[in-house]
């Protein structure tokens, strides 16, 4: 584990009232990082962009 951030990045806050998930996260935010969806986890893996 580690810290990373990502700046000057647009966000919108909605109420999960009624969506059968538990959140979003787009390509603006996930671009900054590798990153692997582990299914069978239900994880993100992120790790930082060597780009």
């Amino acid at each position: 584990m580690g810290n990373s951030y990502v700046d000057d990045i647009a966000i919108v806050v909605l109420p999960l009232e009624n969506m059968d998930s538990d959140g979003l996260l787009g390509m603006n935010f996930l671009r900054a990082f590798r990153f692997e969806i582990d299914q069978a986890q239900d994880m993100l893996i992120l790790a930082p962009n060597k780009a």
